[in-house]
């Protein structure tokens, strides 16, 4: 889960040898890769003028690092939360930063509140996160660029039918409060409670501590292993083709990483308009998404039916639904959040 890139491993070998440099043949040999294949990555990387190459004799280079290269940022950190929406934006993520030579670390959060204040510390510089938290982060403290809406749908809520109780568990700044407002606006039934973990949350539902769950996928798929659990409305039916979650990044990201920001923008579009499960990559964030939710791998496959990655948004539609919820903004703050259209 943690493999640097080939050319972070590099900057590290030269940076090592200091002024001294190092020979291409070595950088070969202790990274096991071809010759010919490193002498391809090199050329691209002192071309970019993160490594200088010197004549060491008539068959030799010596390899260094320039001050260029010092100063280089070769990583950067996406912070997510667990959910099987953004399996198809990992998968970009992880293409994209091998496309352009960075590494890409993966930071999971339970819930965005820590992740939010990681933005504002500069910990995280990527967000796949829900729409609500990004808009009230960036009104508050105009940090971050919303790129593309990552899915809508994919996620319900869930009654426990068996619970003795009418309490209601739901995250506190994501589109699953409203999905519940709108719910129990209709019946005026049971309170709301926060929920902080959703592993924790939905074992409180399934063990009937709690009567309903605002849920999103794949956790929305394993509490209805249980019989006594059922959908009692979806997203669809209560917010309509809203995206419920922004692929984002901060405003300093997207100014020095342009390269990678658009390369991450064009293989999602890719990536979510192909739906190919056998790539490696997609894969690969699977297995991360099983892994990090405890939930079986074909089941976080198979939660992937139940969203919509191919949605159609506009700045427009994005802002009626802020009006919708009374949260208004100008247009230097729009701009500023979403770009021009």
């Amino acid at each position: 889960m943690k493999k640097y890139s080939l050319e972070n491993k590099i900057v590290k070998l030269v940076s090592a040898q200091k002024e001294r440099g190092i020979l291409q043949s070595r950088i070969a040999k202790d990274l096991g890769y071809s010759r010919s294949y490193i002498s391809e990555k090199l050329k691209s990387m002192v071309e970019r003028g993160i490594l200088r190459r010197e004549p060491e004799n008539p068959f030799q280079y010596r390899i260094y690092i320039t001050e260029n290269g010092k100063k280089k940022d070769v990583s950067f950190t996406v912070g997510l939360l667990m959910a099987s929406e953004y399996i198809f934006a990992i998968a970009a993520i992880r293409k994209a930063a091998r496309k352009v030579g960075v590494n890409a670390k993966f930071k999971v959060y339970k819930n965005t509140t820590r992740l939010n204040s990681d933005v504002i510390a500069g910990k995280i510089q990527v967000m796949l996160s829900p729409t609500l938290s990004q808009l009230a982060m960036s009104l508050s403290s105009d940090s971050i660029v919303m790129i593309k809406p990552i899915a809508t749908g994919g996620s319900c809520i869930i009654e426990n039918t068996s619970s003795k109780n009418n309490l209601n568990l739901s995250s506190s700044s994501s589109t699953m409060i409203l999905m519940m407002k709108k719910l129990l606006g209709r019946s005026n039934n049971g309170e709301i409670r926060r929920m902080d973990d959703a592993s924790k949350s939905i074992d409180l539902v399934r063990n009937g501590d709690f009567r309903r769950i605002a849920i999103w996928e794949p956790y929305a798929s394993s509490l209805l292993l249980e019989k006594k659990c059922t959908v009692i409305a979806s997203y669809s039916d209560l917010l309509g083709e809203f995206p419920c979650c922004f692929l984002s990044a901060t405003h300093e990201f997207c100014q020095k990483g342009g390269k990678t920001i658009s390369a991450i923008s064009n293989f999602y579009d890719q990536q979510r308009e192909n739906h190919d499960l056998c790539n490696s990559d997609v894969k690969w964030a699977i297995s991360f998404i099983s892994l990090k939710t405890g939930i079986d791998e074909n089941l976080v496959e198979k939660s992937l039916d139940n969203y919509n990655f191919k949605i159609h948004y506009s700045h427009e539609k994005l802002l009626s639904f802020m009006e919708n919820i009374r949260t208004y903004m100008t247009t230097d703050q729009a701009e500023s959040l979403l770009g021009k259209e």
